[in-house]
């Protein structure tokens, strides 16, 4: 920041509801559906930043006119939490009323914030918050399988999978999202640890 600043502070009184059921199958799975309505306040940096951040190598420039987010979420599972195999897979489907951003400009940044724009000053790109209606849907599928014992418990192999497609009315990208992710692992487990 280049020291000017204006005094300025914002109120929100967010709410939230939400409702669900889980129902138990046989062979210990269990089905569950969710619904929720949840509104979110800005935060003080995306209402009032305006500075580095170091971490992204970007300036940051907040918006003091961001109003409450909010979404509203449908969410089916099907979960295993015992046996050799454990999974947990979920499906959701969100829409946002004024999704929150970090959206590029195009501009750069140099230290502070009257050098944004400015010929020559191309350390940092410069990022805007702003809110868009954003439409979220996709899957989350974690497993765990007890390959063999090993002293007090079991070594076994993990992975997990989540996918979101995150769009904007209008069909463009919500930036800054990672549509897939893949991971994995092995694990030791017993009934005092897991590593």
């Amino acid at each position: 920041n280049d020291g000017s600043s204006l005094a300025r502070s914002r109120d929100f009184t967010p709410v939230s509801a939400s409702i669900g059921g889980l129902y138990r199958w046989p062979g210990a799975h269990v089905v569950s559906l969710n619904a929720q309505y949840v509104e979110r306040a800005p935060d003080a940096g995306e209402l009032f930043s305006g500075g580095v951040h170091e971490a992204t190598g970007t300036f940051e420039i907040g918006n003091a006119n961001l109003e409450l987010e909010r979404a509203a979420t449908i969410e089916a599972g099907l979960r295993k939490a015992t046996g050799a195999l454990r999974y947990d897979a979920t499906a959701y489907y969100t829409e946002f009323d004024g999704f929150i951003f970090k959206g590029l400009t195009g501009r750069e940044c140099g230290e502070t914030i009257s050098s944004c724009g400015v010929a020559g000053q191309d350390d940092l790109d410069e990022v805007l918050f702003d809110q868009r209606d954003a439409t979220f849907y996709g899957v989350e599928i974690s497993a765990q399988y007890d390959v063999a014992p090993i002293w007090n418990g079991f070594w076994g192999i993990e992975g997990q999978y989540d996918f979101v497609n995150a769009e904007f009315d209008g069909g463009v990208y919500v930036p800054r999202i990672p549509p897939h992710r893949l991971g994995g692992g092995l694990y030791y487990r017993d009934a005092n640890w897991l590593a």
